[in-house]
């Protein structure tokens, strides 16, 4: 593989976007996470246009995402990050089936 077609490996903590509409959640998961040695939260959102803006701004390694979300779909945010982000991971995080 060449130099060029290796991905990049950031140094020190992964960068985790978090995106629910409920702030004690958001909250518990970001002090559970920012707990772990290699991890950090880079920022919050409990709504689609905002996680999207986000996700272009603060450049996370991984993003969490809920699917019922303040305005917005998290199926859909989902669709539209990985369309401008396809690199980008995303880890669903819901209560429904």
């Amino acid at each position: 593989m060449s130099k060029q077609n290796q991905p990049t490996i950031r140094k020190g903590k992964a960068r985790v976007l978090l995106v629910d509409d409920h702030p004690i959640l958001r909250k518990g998961l970001a002090q559970m996470i920012n707990m772990e040695q290699d991890l950090t939260v880079c920022g919050e959102a409990e709504e689609a246009g905002k996680a999207f803006e986000l996700v272009g701004t603060l450049t996370p390694d991984v993003a969490v995402v809920d699917i019922s979300l303040k305005t917005g779909n998290g199926i859909e945010l989902v669709k539209n990050i990985k369309a401008r982000y396809p690199e980008l991971p995303i880890l669903v995080l819901s209560m429904h089936d």
